[in-house]
């Protein structure tokens, strides 16, 4: 049986740091297109970073309170 693993959030967060695009691993960034896929699929994956980021903070804010 083929298991097939879908990527969390916490993997495409890893992937977009070590600049590799989570969709089809190709080389992410250049200066001003750093969440830009300069890979096959050219997806620009700053929406899911700004919304994680986001939720982080929140979470952070909560807890020193």
């Amino acid at each position: 049986m083929l298991q097939v693993m879908l990527p969390t959030r916490e993997d495409i967060i890893s992937d977009i740091l070590n600049w590799v695009c989570p969709e089809c691993g190709g080389p992410m960034g250049g200066r001003t297109q750093e969440f830009k896929c300069q890979g096959e699929c050219r997806t620009d994956w700053r929406d899911l970073w700004e919304r994680r980021s986001a939720r982080q903070e929140r979470t952070h804010t909560r807890r020193r309170l």
